[in-house]
């Protein structure tokens, strides 16, 4: 039982700072006045994270995905729901 309690645990934590990193991504939107800086800033999301993390483990079946469908899904989710940005 101690170590279902311990991995909870560190399921809860590394929830926490994932959602943490996305309210830290939508400040950088507020903050940021320039339009072309917004660009590359979602342009680097997309090609670096959301591609071929996210994306390719919800469409290529291929290869083993490096996400499970459950994460995928609540990766998408939190960041339409915390960042609000036009451009994603």
């Amino acid at each position: 039982m101690g170590d279902e309690k311990r991995i909870v645990s560190w399921i809860q934590q590394e929830i926490e700072d994932a959602n943490e990193l996305l309210y830290y991504i939508q400040d950088l939107y507020q903050t940021i006045n320039y339009e072309p800086y917004k660009e590359m800033l979602t342009s680097s999301l997309m090609q670096i994270f959301f591609a071929p993390v996210v994306v390719q483990s919800l469409t290529v079946f291929k290869i083993k995905p490096k996400l499970g469908i459950q994460i995928c899904l609540y990766v998408l989710t939190m960041t339409l729901q915390i960042i609000k940005c036009h451009l994603l």
